[in-house]
């Protein structure tokens, strides 16, 4: 039986002391600070961090993966300054792609959290992963720049397949898309989107909602806020929490 986070805390905290910290055990700290982060606790997950980039015999790399770990929960407890903090203290030369993307891309989310929008669009400009396209989606919208934002989240949305349901977060993007159109005028393309994926949405949660917004209403009838708020309150911490799994979370620790 798989020990829950806590109890893994507890027992390395009651042995650690037993030998030196050796590469293996870095990696078990970077992945007992993920499973931390994964039931929210931040603090903890924090601390165990912070305790791992104070070892002198962490390697560039590693301490570049780490640092960029401890911004995303920084972000996620709205501390975007502390984020860059975090980032900037953890900065070298030569390091990997697969550790300077994720840090890019967090340096770019804390620097939109602070209101420097151009500069993290800056970042992001040539970056057209689907975790950078969220991002860029996500700071049009806050910008209201809603023809740039509808323009950004097609392009993460999938051909459906005939038979096949939708995914929660295929339908989030449509429906986010369908938003920032409405937003936009576009009822031609609305129009569009409505005979392309009303099969998909029949018998979902989320039917009502994309009846609303893709069916020829008033602009001023439909609370675009609300819609979004409904459709993102857990969306948004779920896709945030899989940015630190898949985009930071290695299976070993560089040296």
């Amino acid at each position: 039986e798989a020990l829950s986070p806590v109890k893994s805390l507890a027992l390395y905290n009651d042995f650690k002391w037993l030998v030196p910290l050796s590469t293996k055990q870095y990696l078990i700290m970077q992945k007992l600070a993920d499973r931390l982060v994964a039931v929210d606790l931040l603090p903890r997950a924090q601390e165990l961090l912070l305790t791992l980039l104070q070892k002198e015999d962490l390697g560039a790399e590693a301490k570049a993966r780490v640092g960029a770990r401890l911004a995303v929960i920084y972000l996620f407890e709205n501390k975007p300054q502390d984020a860059l903090l975090a980032l900037e203290a953890t900065e070298a030369s030569g390091l990997s792609s697969e550790t300077t993307n994720p840090r890019r891309i967090t340096y770019a989310r804390a620097l939109s959290q602070l209101g420097r929008t151009q500069e993290a669009l800056n970042l992001l400009e040539n970056d057209n992963s689907p975790i950078a396209m969220r991002h860029k989606f996500e700071i049009y919208w806050n910008a209201q720049e809603w023809n740039k934002a509808s323009n950004t989240i097609k392009y993460l949305i999938k051909e459906p397949v005939p038979g096949e349901n939708l995914s929660d977060e295929q339908m989030g993007y449509i429906l986010d898309w369908a938003t920032t159109l409405k937003q936009s005028g576009k009822e031609t393309v609305l129009l569009r989107l409505h005979n392309k994926f009303m099969p998909y949405f029949q018998n979902t949660p989320y039917e009502s909602t994309f009846n609303i917004l893709t069916n020829n209403l008033e602009k001023e009838k439909v609370d675009i806020n609300a819609i979004h708020s409904m459709i993102n309150d857990v969306q948004n911490f779920n896709n945030y929490t899989k940015l630190y799994s898949e985009a930071l979370a290695e299976d070993s620790v560089a040296k």
